[in-house]
């Protein structure tokens, strides 16, 4: 009905489908400067699913906060892609990234804060509850169970946070739990080795029961205080969220596409409707009617970021992040600029040894030992010792740096060279990047005489 209503034409799903990838070209800056804005967001969920294009297996990923939606598409499923996409990569400490149980996350390329996914692991736990009738996963379920419940109840009241003794509980319960477990698991994985070495190569090897082996593995990963304190981080915060169902959630739509046209013609296809999803999404979050997105787009006139006011907001501005905060483009260019708040106080120290020099010769030589029509000013003398007039120019010699008429220098109309600016005279910067990080900001431009 949209199609008709823009073109005043009766379409097939051919056309619709050709519609969808003109729709990806024409949103693609869209997609591009959404890539800069996830680093000012405390909370970002990520998480991808397999679809076919060309009739092989390709990922379709998809990064989400409160008001941003990213989606991608890649050939294969590995560390390379998350790179390439330059959201994981731009995040600091600064951020938390909900997730699931992917030790890719934990990656040494990434800085971000975890928050894994509780419900997959409750999942984990009824699997051994249903398949081996295992007492102490049906009692760690119930329990996680009722204090998810007791968030849900404290946070629609404004509660932020469960209170210490409800946590202090849970975690001696779970100690408890992973003392006894743990050393029962492994004393019958060694029982089965034991009888292994015993039979020798008589008879066809004996495994450990499936029961114990899938057991040590939920007790070990519990048992790792690194993945513990992302599982259960949503009881100190409740703005962590308990799930990553929102990001499951988002890739409706392409399990949709996948059971009506059952693949993407080609990789950058898949691309292209990622990034249309991506526009839609996001304007929709934002209070834009899907139709008034699409129609705009289709008009020359798409919506744009600035628009939706993505960063007025976000909750971490982009001033005050750091310029680790930068995607790895950004990166090297960050670490050759000034750190911010340097670059006022840089420029001071040299008029000292480049002052004498300024009026006496149009191309002063770096060493105060120069030769020039004029000698060099002594660095050391007094402020009463005479100074010689160069014979070009009527000027009066400018006085030291540490004289009242050193900031006169820069008026004189015959200076050839770079004027001496003290820290309170130096014009403001105007070259400075206003964009989202304040990591890349260029450095001062003052090499030249003024124009």
């Amino acid at each position: 009905a949209l199609i008709k209503q823009l073109f005043k034409l009766k379409v097939s799903q051919g056309w619709i489908a050709k519609m969808n990838t003109v729709l990806g070209d024409l949103t693609e800056e869209f997609s591009t400067k959404l890539k800069f804005l996830f680093r000012c967001f405390t909370i970002i969920q990520w998480d991808d699913t397999v679809v076919f294009a060309n009739g092989k297996q390709i990922t379709y990923r998809a990064y989400i906060t409160q008001f941003l939606s990213l989606f991608v598409a890649r050939e294969k499923k590995d560390l390379a892609g998350l790179i390439d996409d330059g959201i994981l990569t731009s995040l600091t400490v600064l951020n938390r990234v909900v997730h699931d149980h992917n030790t890719i996350n934990y990656n040494e390329e990434f800085l971000f804060l975890h928050a894994e996914c509780c419900q997959h692991l409750l999942r984990d736990l009824e699997k051994l509850v249903v398949n081996y009738n295992c007492a102490w996963a049906k009692g760690l379920s119930a329990h996680l169970s009722s204090l998810i419940n007791e968030r849900n109840t404290r946070f629609e009241k404004g509660e932020m946070n469960l209170p210490e003794p409800l946590i202090a509980e849970f975690n001696q319960k779970l100690d408890e739990i992973l003392a006894s477990q743990s050393s029962l698991a492994e004393s019958k994985i060694r029982e089965h080795e034991q009888r292994q070495r015993e039979l020798g190569n008589t008879s066809s090897r004996i495994f450990p029961p499936e029961k114990w082996q899938a057991q040590l593995r939920i007790l070990r990963r519990l048992s790792n205080p690194i993945y513990r304190e992302a599982y259960f981080a949503w009881m100190k915060d409740f703005h962590i969220p308990v799930t990553n169902n929102a990001t499951e959630r988002s890739f409706r739509n392409e399990k949709t596409h996948m059971n009506v046209s059952g693949q993407f013609d080609s990789v950058k296809t898949a691309s292209k409707h990622a990034s249309a999803m991506s526009y839609i999404k996001t304007c929709e979050k934002n209070g834009v009617d899907p139709r008034e997105s699409i129609a705009r787009a289709f008009s020359g006139n798409p919506v744009t970021p600035e628009e939706l006011d993505l960063m007025g907001k976000a909750d971490l501005p982009a001033a005050g992040h750091p310029p680790a905060q930068a995607p790895k483009a950004e990166a090297a260019k960050a670490a050759s600029a000034p750190k911010a708040g340097a670059t006022k106080a840089t420029p001071a120290p040299k008029p000292a040894q480049e002052a004498p020099s300024v009026k006496t010769a149009p191309a002063p030589a770096p060493a105060p030992a120069s030769t020039t029509k004029g000698p060099a000013a002594d660095p050391v003398a007094k402020p009463s010792d005479p100074q010689p007039q160069p014979q070009t120019d009527p000027q009066p010699q400018p006085a030291l740096p540490s004289a009242p008429a050193a900031p006169k220098s820069p008026a004189s109309p015959q200076s050839t060279s770079n004027p001496v600016k003290s820290p309170e005279t130096q014009p403001p910067q105007t070259g400075a990047d206003p964009g989202l990080s304040s990591g890349s900001a260029p450095e001062t431009k003052n090499s030249g005489p003024p124009s």
